[in-house]
């Protein structure tokens, strides 16, 4: 079920399917929602500021960068310098010694061999 159209609107084709209406006629072609020539312009007009909009900070940035001074600034000193270490210990096998030796001079030596031996004694379990 369809509504009736609005007493406002001009029907495209006529209202007998079988009869063309005259001016379809006289011009050979039925007309659309929006001629093919301003269809057309409006795409070639949004293509022509998607290609201006990547050009033009493609080629400003590069002309920015030389004509502005900020390179300086960025070879300064970093602001967190422990940032740019890398995550891997250098000597691991020293860090690991040291904290060992801190470890042993704080809980005792004799601690520490007691509580190894207990471990493989009887495990990590409780």
């Amino acid at each position: 079920m369809t509504r009736k159209l609005h007493p406002a609107t001009k029907p495209q084709r006529a209202i007998d399917p079988g009869v063309e209406p005259r001016a379809k006629r006289r011009r050979g072609y039925e007309d659309r929602d929006a001629p093919a020539g301003k269809v057309a312009l409006g795409v070639a007009g949004f293509l022509g500021l998607l290609a201006a909009g990547v050009a033009l900070p493609a080629l400003a940035i590069p002309a920015l960068d030389r004509a502005l001074p900020l390179r300086a600034a960025r070879t300064d000193r970093p602001v967190f310098p422990h940032a740019s270490l890398p995550p891997l210990l250098a000597d691991p096998v020293a860090h690991r010694r040291k904290l060992e030796a801190e470890t042993e001079a704080r809980l005792g030596a004799a601690r520490i061999r007691r509580a190894a031996a207990r471990v493989e004694r009887k495990g990590l379990e409780p």
